[in-house]
């Protein structure tokens, strides 16, 4: 049975990419049993491999430290496998892509698969060890669809450790093991397996379901393979065709694309990622020849102004090329390698680091995986750039690396050893050479990263033109008035990012280059100037009579400047620039040199951008800024607001009671930075919509990071989060990576899918009463926090609802939720004490691997269960939840659900596990 691989993203792909030349294709059709098996067409009449001499009995496998995979291929389908393989050895390429049915077999769970030959190049099938996709009707070991491989297509346990290294520092990357394979009973030893670009590899990791988008391989491996004869290591083949090899002329195209478009948000997000995409090939494209001038006029007219940082993740992007720079990590860099995640809070381009082959065995190179060729064009975002820097940084700090290797080690030394007695590990992927070549590339880098000299200064006084002229004495000029303005111009003698912080005199009083950097787009938001890596000059300006007042050295300043010799026209001052390499904790301390001049010489569907300050308090006449203290506030008394509200980049808003915001319908309030909104119990701060029937979007805090908001005494109705193309939230107030203290805050009359969202952070409740909700009232997605002394009431869905987090819930009380009143999945830590529920459908269920303890909750009424342990995503696994002090409500019988595997233990008793259809018990809830 042949079967079309529908997971392949771009259509049409039955026997070879459609750039190859028509007899190849013919060849390849006649060359298969396209009219059924033993028709005579031309499959392998002796089956190789691992389907040699199939054993008619399964063999014992001896004891191993590994997973052990069986798959089963009928002899018919293992021919069609065979054909395929012998085709790439003819063409020096794999590329047939035909799908078989197969059976596998992992643990005591037997599901049917589907199954192909995998790969590119013809080592994935040049010995018995052929390179498998695997995708399972039923997950096993967490997955649906997965690759196996002969571990030294991946170079041995090396690509695995750098995945490994990459998922511990918050880089997307595929999961990968080492396990012992079995095909049609024939041991075939040790493979890796290696994850496929889904929604479990992507929830594994911490991510929604979305989009995974990538540049179409198909033309660089047909043009390879029609052209093949002209290729050497050093030259790219015929120029006439050379760009066919191209990242910015290739077709963009997604995985799981059918299933992606069968829901309109995904659908949005998924065309929203196929355009960034291209979008980043116009980027691309302003590098091209200047015979392509007309092609970049239309990229630079398409692009309307976005940068890098308008279209990726920078500090993701940037955080896998300091993994590669550090582990010389080069093949991953390739453009038709790369793949991205669509993540729909920050509407960017998260990068996965996949397929990357690095290692002792593959190069020596000692130069920053920054400046490689293939991903130079991604040098114009200064963020981006900047960020690879602070990644080095702390990847290259003491004690750093020897944690991850530590933390890695008992499953390296496993797989290593089982490849070791296979005969099939070289001597430099032994770990303790591992772990010395890496110690010692961190060292280079942490000298590269330290260099002697890193900046230079040009410090002038200029006089105030209105001041008196002073008059002539020699050589030497008699001021009698001080000089009115200094000017430093900065530049960086170096690659490495350079950051200004201050100008500082000898008393100790400081200019913060913040305040004195002429030219704000060098500003950056920890209140520091970077220099530009091109030695461009960066001029820094303050009034220096104010700064000589200050010092009272006024007559001090006017000798030295008096004193001066012909020769020598710079006159030494007590200022002083500090400074550090982006990459250092330490500042340098320059004193400065200074010349004297009379005179100086002469949005539709998507995020809004953040506005500069003149445009936010030009929008909003409610704002207010103060210069001195650098704070920006809401005027208290009732607005109506215009459109969004949008604060600055990096500028907290202040607000204090008696002040209310009307918004307009889907309008928002977004920042990224901390809120400090501190209202009291009689006068409070209301955020509500100008039309009660249509509602507004919402609030949203994206990315502050470890400086906290604080909104105390706020009350916010009506929100219905935000759908705006694929820049979508689901709360209609969302904390994204912003930790955040709620204290006595209403949320009412939600009408969207939560009411409150809190994602990627630590957070605080107290006090708070959330009510009135179409869907739910809290969801916390990866958090860790507590929860005490709040109200939940009137929700059609949970009330709180937890994915991968651990909080405490204490002293809350529950009314009229639809569904659970707390639900905890996707490996989370819940525990409840002295909570009470007064009407729901569930009280408390634990599923999907979560932990769940209660102590001291009553019960007056639930109409289904009290408690309930099931599994809903099966990648997950069984759930536990162990309680104490139930107390019902009179009269009121405790019913509970625990599912087969799953563990539920209630005042000491143990409530016996039974067959749960999950989907059937959701289908009823939503009834």
């Amino acid at each position: 049975m042949l079967i079309k691989d529908e997971n392949t993203p771009a259509a049409g792909r039955w026997l070879a990419p459609a750039g190859i030349g028509l007899g190849v294709v013919v060849g390849v059709f006649l060359g298969y049993a396209w009219f059924g098996v033993g028709s005579g067409t031309g499959l392998p009449e002796t089956l190789e491999g691992p389907f040699a001499e199939p054993s008619a009995t399964e063999q014992p496998l001896p004891p191993s430290p590994l997973e052990q995979i069986r798959i089963t291929v009928a002899e018919g389908d293992a021919r069609i496998l065979q054909s395929v393989r012998d085709q790439a050895l003819r063409d020096g390429l794999i590329t047939i892509r035909d799908v078989v049915p197969a059976t596998v077999r992992v643990r005591d769970k037997e599901v049917p698969a589907q199954i192909r030959i995998k790969g590119d190049w013809t080592d994935h099938v040049e010995t018995d060890k052929w390179s498998f996709r695997i995708e399972v009707e039923d997950s096993v070991l967490g997955m649906r669809r997965f690759s196996i491989q002969n571990a030294n297509t991946r170079t041995y346990t090396l690509e695995w450790l750098f995945l490994e290294f990459a998922r511990r520092t918050g880089v997307l990357a595929p999961r990968s093991m080492f396990v012992d394979v079995v095909v049609n009973n024939n041991r075939m030893g040790v493979y890796q397996l290696e994850e496929h670009f889904t929604k479990e590899m992507l929830e594994s990791q911490g991510r929604r379901d979305g989009p995974i988008v990538h540049f179409d391989e198909d033309p660089v491996w047909s043009t390879f393979l029609k052209f093949r004869q002209f290729y050497t290591e050093h030259e790219r083949g015929p120029v006439l065709v050379a760009q066919a090899r191209e990242a910015w002329i290739a077709e963009v195209d997604a995985f799981d694309e059918k299933r992606l478009t069968r829901v309109d948000e995904l659908n949005q997000r998924l065309h929203r990622a196929l355009d960034q995409l291209r979008d980043a090939q116009r980027i691309l494209i302003q590098n091209l020849s200047d015979e392509q001038d007309l092609l970049k006029r239309e990229a630079l007219a398409d692009l309307q102004g976005q940068t890098i940082d308008d279209l990726f993740d920078t500090e993701k992007l940037a955080r896998l090329l300091a993994l590669c720079s550090l582990f010389d990590a080069k093949h991953g860099l390739a453009q038709h390698q790369w793949r991205f995640y669509h993540d729909p809070m920050l509407d960017r381009l998260e990068p996965i680091a996949f397929d990357m082959t690095w290692g002792p065995g593959t190069s020596r190179t000692t130069e920053l995986a920054i400046f490689d060729p293939s991903v130079k064009d991604y040098l114009r975002s200064r963020r981006y750039y900047e960020e690879v820097f602070h990644s080095l940084a702390r990847l290259s700090e003491p004690g750093f690396l020897e944690g991850l290797l530590e933390d890695v080690r008992a499953d390296y030394e496993r797989f290593s050893g089982a490849l070791a007695a296979e005969g099939e590990l070289p001597d430099w992927c032994r770990f303790d050479v591992i772990s010395s070549a890496m110690k010692e590339r961190r060292a280079h880098f942490r000298r590269l990263l330290s260099p002697t000299d890193i900046a230079m200064f040009s410090c002038t006084v200029y006089e105030d033109e209105e001041a008196e002229t002073p008059r002539e004495v020699g050589l030497t000029q008699e001021l009698d008035t001080v000089p009115g303005t200094l000017e430093v111009e900065a530049w960086a003698i170096t690659l490495l990012p350079v950051t200004v912080e201050s100008f500082r005199f000898s008393n100790g009083t400081e200019v913060t280059a913040a305040e004195s950097v002429v030219d704000k787009k060098h500003l950056r938001d920890d209140g520091t100037v970077v220099l530009p890596r091109e030695g461009q000059h960066v001029t820094f300006r303050f009034p220096l009579d104010k700064r000589l007042e200050y010092l009272r050295q006024v007559q001090g300043f006017k000798q030295a400047i008096r004193e001066q010799t012909e020769p020598d026209k710079n006159i030494k001052v007590q200022i002083s620039a500090v400074y550090r390499p982006i990459t250092a904790s330490e500042s340098r301390v320059t004193p400065l040199y200074l010349r004297r001049l009379a005179s100086p010489l002469n949005l539709s569907e998507r995020r809004p951008p953040q506005p500069e300050m003149i445009a936010a308090l030009d929008q909003h006449e409610f704002l207010a800024y103060d210069v001195g203290t650098d704070r920006l506030s809401v005027r208290p008394g009732e607005w109506e607001v215009d459109g969004d509200l949008l604060i600055p980049d990096g500028q907290v808003l202040y607000m204090t009671g008696g002040t209310t915001l009307r918004f307009q319908p889907g309008a928002v309030v977004l920042t990224t930075a901390p809120l400090q909104w501190v209202g009291t119990q009689t006068q409070e701060i209301l955020l509500e919509p100008t039309d009660e029937s249509d509602g507004w979007g919402g609030l949203v805090v994206l990315k502050s990071g470890t400086q906290r908001s604080r909104l105390e005494w706020v009350t916010i109705r009506r929100t219905k989060g935000i759908a705006r193309g694929a820049w979508q939230t689901t709360g209609g107030v969302t904390f994204y990576a912003s930790e955040v203290d709620l204290v006595n805050c209403r949320f009412e009359e939600s009408l969207g899918e939560d009411a409150l969202n809190i994602f990627g952070c630590e957070f605080t409740m107290v006090g708070v009463a959330m009510s009135g909700a179409q869907s739910d009232l809290f969801d916390g997605d990866f958090v860790q926090g507590t929860i005490d002394n709040c109200s939940f009431a009137s929700s059609v869905g949970d009330a709180v609802d937890f994915s991968g987090s651990t909080v405490a819930v204490s002293n809350c009380t529950f009314d009229s939720i639809g569904d659970k009143c707390v639900s905890a999945g996707e490996r989370s830590d819940v525990r409840v004490t002295a909570c009470a529920v007064t009407s729901t459908s569930i009280a408390v269920a634990s599923k999907d691997l979560s932990k769940v303890e209660v102590e001291g909750l009553r019960v007056e009424r639930a109409s289904k269960y009290v408690f309930a342990t099931y599994i809903k995503k099966p990648e997950f696994g069984p759930s536990s939840l162990t309680a104490t002090g139930l107390e019902m409500g009179e009269g009121v019988d405790a019913r509970h659900l625990c599912q087969l595997t799953c563990v539920l233990e209630v005042d000491g008793k143990t409530i016996p596990g039974t067959q749960v259809d999950v989907s059937t018990l959701y289908d009823e809830d939503r009834k």
